[in-house]
């Protein structure tokens, strides 16, 4: 038998120097096998710190969704404690890496590849020596929030959508991490030195969708991430491309919130404009 727990306090939430604000959801953990929807927790006490020291409080802003209206900057270590009656208390911390990403260039070309014409997009970087350095890359444009219960528009919100993207020569079956909405890379073979990664993306998107969304801003993003913000992203892409596989092995999702479960990490950005019409 498959003891029963108590739940925990769930955090999901990301530390990005590209954004003005610091988002997280507030969930509470579930039996193993349970095929319920996630319950979320409101009215709960969130704080936030940085280097230590109290910078204010999170405000609810949709149920079980909570936001602080603090811009995260490169260096800094933030904490995150969140309470609620009837759970035990959680915490969790991490460092947004200081080194900004140095871009050499970036370019799009049009490439034959299986038969279909895709873009290659071509990144060159400096990479800081004698530091491990995470690298996530994905290029995204902006789509309306709605909510999921109405359909209606959330004003003044938005969300992220992402292109698929896969490096070039990756091998499917042992990389999930090299292909999707976003790709992984860690230094560990050019720590110090320059480094080109080479991505494919397909055109889909003209093909799907209105006009006005045809004629979206589309921008590349390159992070540098915390080793806990990489390693947990990574996990959950070899997990979603295990999902339903009965001889795969099983994948442990590793967080950093104490006493409970989730992640809260952070990465620097630097995100770019792109033109995808040439």
């Amino acid at each position: 038998d498959i003891p029963k727990l108590p739940p925990s306090l769930v955090i999901n939430g990301y530390l990005n120097t590209d954004s003005s604000t610091v988002v997280i959801d507030l969930t509470q953990s579930d039996f193993i096998l349970s095929e319920d929807d996630f319950k979320t927790i409101s009215e709960a006490e969130i704080s936030l710190t940085e280097d230590g020291n109290s910078i204010g409080e999170f405000e609810e802003i949709r149920e079980g969704i909570y936001k602080s209206n603090v811009k995260p900057a490169a260096g800094k270590t933030y904490g995150i404690t969140a309470s609620k009656e009837g759970f035990e208390t959680v915490t969790a911390s991490s460092s947004i890496p200081i080194e900004e990403i140095d871009v050499l260039s970036f370019d799009f070309e049009k490439v034959e590849r299986d038969g279909y014409t895709e873009n290659l997009l071509k990144v060159k970087i400096q990479d800081p020596q004698a530091v491990a350095n995470f690298y996530e890359i994905g290029i995204f444009h902006y789509e309306k929030a709605y909510d999921w219960e109405t359909g209606e528009v959330i004003e003044g919100d938005s969300t992220l959508s992402f292109l698929y993207l896969s490096l070039e020569d990756t091998d499917f079956e042992n990389s999930p991490e090299k292909f999707g909405e976003t790709v992984l890379v860690d230094d560990l073979f050019f720590n110090g030195l320059e480094y080109e990664f080479n991505v494919f993306f397909s055109d889909y998107y003209r093909f799907f969708g209105s006009e006005e969304e045809e004629e979206k801003t589309f921008y590349f993003t390159i992070r540098n991430a915390s080793e806990e913000y990489y390693d947990y992203v990574r996990a959950i892409k070899i997990q979603n491309y295990n999902d339903g596989d009965p001889f795969a092995e099983p994948i442990i999702v590793n967080g950093n919130v104490q006493n409970g479960f989730g992640i809260f990490a952070g990465f620097n950005a630097s995100t770019f404009e792109v033109d995808l019409e040439n």
